[in-house]
C-alpha cells in the first residue's frame, strides 16, 4: 500500500481492514462447516503421509487465515486507527500502545508469508494430483 497517493491511503488502508475483518468471519464459519462436514478420504491407494500432511496444511490455513485478521485488528486497534464501517468504529477494548501496535505489525507481516507458503504448498500439491498421479482430489475440491 505503500504506493497508493497519498490523499486515497487512507480509504485503501480501512478498506483492507474492512476485508481482513471480512475474511476473519467468512473464516470461523467455513471453520464451523468443516467441523460439521468432514472432509472425503483422500483416494485409495494414497500414502499414509499424504493424509497426515493433507490435514495438517489445511488445519494451518484455517488457522493462520483466522489469527491473520486478528493480528491486524489488534494492530490498527492499538495504534488507534480501528477499521470503520459507515462511520462506525470497530475498535477492540486494546489500549492505544505504539509498541504493541509494532509488535502486531511483525506478527501480521509473518504471516503474511507464512499463509502464502502454505497456499502455494496447497497449490502445488493440488496440482501433484492432477498431473502427476492423475486421481480426482482436485476435481474433488470443486463439491
Amino acid at each position: 500500500m505503500g504506493d497508493v497517493a497519498q490523499a486515497m491511503r487512507a480509504n485503501v488502508v480501512n478498506i483492507h481492514k474492512v476485508t481482513g475483518l471480512t475474511i476473519l468471519c467468512l473464516m470461523v464459519c467455513r471453520a464451523i462447516w468443516a467441523l460439521i462436514n468432514p472432509k472425503p478420504d483422500l483416494p485409495a491407494g494414497s500414502a499414509v503421509w499424504e493424509y497426515y500432511l493433507s490435514r495438517l496444511v489445511h488445519f494451518l490455513l484455517y488457522l493462520f487465515l483466522i489469527i491473520m485478521p486478528i493480528t491486524g485488528w489488534i494492530m490498527a486497534s492499538a495504534a488507534g486507527k480501528p477499521p470503520h464501517i459507515f462511520g462506525f468504529l470497530i475498535a477492540l477494548p486494546v489500549n492505544k500502545s505504539k509498541s504493541l501496535a509494532d509488535l502486531f505489525v511483525s506478527i501480521h507481516n509473518t504471516l503474511a508469508i507464512i499463509i502464502i507458503f502454505f497456499i502455494s504448498l496447497h497449490v502445488l500439491a493440488a496440482l501433484y494430483h492432477y498431473y502427476v498421479k492423475k486421481d480426482n482430489v482436485l476435481q474433488r475440491m470443486l463439491y
